[in-house]
């Protein structure tokens, strides 16, 4: 008859059992469909890493032996290894080994979950319906827009062709106008030549002319003024001659003193005509009046000065020295030449034009042979100006890269905008980008156009670089990241970093790679 103790160790046996079936994993299990080959029961298990070799019976007995995790793809024994959700009839995924068995559904069929502590129910029938939807949507948005691209495709080749035709119409008419612009360019130059030898013989003769009366009327006027200023006509001015003109009278105090009228004959005492005509006429001319004004209380002409004799004229001199010798301080030679007007220099004459001189039949002939020579020059010119613009412009075209089958040359140039609260952006595709706020007063530029950054496996990623500096900061800069769309639109703006701008753009120019269906594994 069994004791109470055996019951008790049967009894422990049994739930030992029960426990150790509850637990039990399928040593495939957690594993992804395209490494099952790797995962063969009749064989040893070779890490995937390679860093080492075990018994099969060691995958998946919660215990990690590979560095890498590989043999526990269904437990969270190893750190840093992964579990597959096989999510039939939605999107399977990889989780982080340390989810499984954490108390939280990650897989939309609850395979993480597969010791039963929480009950996960099976929700991918619905998740994948709705996956579905999407991405049936996304389909018919690329089909729709693909058909779009692919007449793009056909715009793009037919302007390129058009364009190849332009420029090598170009280059045959720019090589065939070279000699008659060889030819122009030669005859101006010869023209223009013989113009102005001509021309700057004749001026030179009218100058010296001009130079040469100017020069005479200065004499003339120069002789006049001297005789005026001679009063005892002597053939020389003095100290005392210059004492009588009052407006030698600098301090304007009345008098005229030695210093002063020194100071206007060139700090000498006496001048005779020659001296003064080549010396100090230039420099008293401004001041020199021709007629000493005389204090009037009447509009009546003064009368004519009575002559005076030698002794009384030498009296009113010797008294005027006199009283020169007893000025006050402040008369002294520094006040007076701060005070004294400076004529050091007479004006320049201006150099006369066309209409102020009267060329010779000959020298005419040549100013208007040269004319015609100038004017065919000039349109001949603007012709090869204009053609070897042409041809740079479509040369850089022809050498832009638009992408993929340059399916974005139709929209070369072409610009869009998009609002946000306080500003509108605007980018000009393969131009520029700028920010501008909303009243339109103020433009920042945020970028020229740059290069693309991607262009493959369906990613569109375009950089505009070079716009405008930040304060204490770096140059603007856009990156535009283009997905497929119907229509061409930004869709949003940012600033992820101080100065670094983000657009993303929608193009049918983008739709070149229809979306992939299901995993394999969906349809099992």
């Amino acid at each position: 008859m069994a004791t109470i103790g055996d019951v008790f160790l049967k009894l422990i046996f049994v739930i030992a059992e029960i426990h150790a079936s509850a637990v039990f994993v399928d040593r495939l299990f957690g594993i992804p469909l395209d490494r099952k080959p790797l995962y063969d029961p009749s064989k040893n298990f070779k890490c995937l890493d390679g860093s080492a070799s075990i018994s099969f019976d060691w995958v998946n007995d919660d215990y990690c032996d590979c560095q890498d995790g590989s043999d526990e793809p269904g437990t969270a024994a190893c750190p840093n290894g992964f579990f597959h959700c096989v999510n039939l009839a939605a999107e399977s995924k990889n989780i982080h080994s340390s989810w499984v068995n954490d108390g939280i559904c990650d897989c939309c069929d609850g395979s993480d979950e597969w010791l039963g502590r929480v009950k996960c129910p099976n929700i991918c029938e619905e998740i994948g319906r709705k996956m579905r939807e999407e991405l049936e949507k996304q389909q018919a948005i690329q089909r729709e827009g693909n058909a779009i691209r692919n007449r793009l495709v056909k715009e793009a080749e037919q302007m390129k062709t058009e364009k190849k035709s332009k420029l090598e119409a170009a280059l045959a008419e720019r090589e065939a106008i070279q000699a008659s612009y060889d030819q122009a360019r030669n005859k101006n130059e010869e023209a223009s030549k013989a113009e102005n030898e001509a021309r700057d013989a004749e001026l030179q003769a009218w100058n010296e002319a001009r130079k040469l009366k100017k020069e005479e009327e200065r004499k003339a006027k120069a002789s006049v003024a001297f005789k005026t200023l001679d009063v005892n006509q002597d053939g020389k001015i003095t100290t005392d001659e210059m004492q009588l003109r009052k407006e030698f009278d600098v301090d304007e105090d009345g008098v005229v003193t030695v210093e002063e009228a020194n100071m206007f004959l060139g700090n000498e005492t006496e001048v005779e005509v020659d001296h003064f005509i080549s010396h100090i006429w230039d420099a008293i001319e401004h001041t020199y009046k021709p007629e000493v004004e005389e204090e009037s209380h009447d509009e009546e002409k003064p009368a004519a000065p009575v002559e005076e004799s030698v002794a009384e004229m030498d009296a009113k001199l010797d008294y005027r020295d006199a009283e020169a010798d007893d000025l006050d301080a402040k008369f002294k030679k520094r006040n007076i030449n701060k005070r004294i007007r400076k004529f050091d220099f007479l004006p320049q004459e201006d150099l006369p034009d066309d209409e102020n001189i009267s060329y010779s039949n000959e020298t005419q002939q040549l100013i208007d042979l040269a004319q015609v020579a100038r004017s065919e020059f000039y349109e001949i010119e603007r012709k090869v100006s204009q053609l070897d613009s042409d041809i740079r412009d479509i040369e850089d075209l022809l050498n832009q890269d638009f992408g993929p089958e340059d399916a974005f040359l139709p929209l070369n140039k072409q610009c869009f905008e998009i609002k946000d609260a306080e500003y509108t952006y605007k980018l000009c595709l393969f131009k520029d980008v700028y920010q501008i706020s909303l009243n339109g007063d103020h433009r920042v530029h945020l970028g020229n156009w740059g290069r693309w950054l991607e262009k493959t496996g369906g990613k569109l990623k375009q950089i505009y670089e070079n716009g405008m500096s930040c304060w204490n900061g770096p140059t603007r800069s856009a990156t535009v990241i283009i997905q497929c769309g119907i229509e061409n639109s930004l869709l949003s703006s940012s600033e992820p970093s101080i100065c670094e701008y983000v657009l993303t753009f929608q193009s049918p120019a983008a739709c070149d790679i229809l979306p992939e269906s299901l995993n394999p594994e969906h349809e099992l």
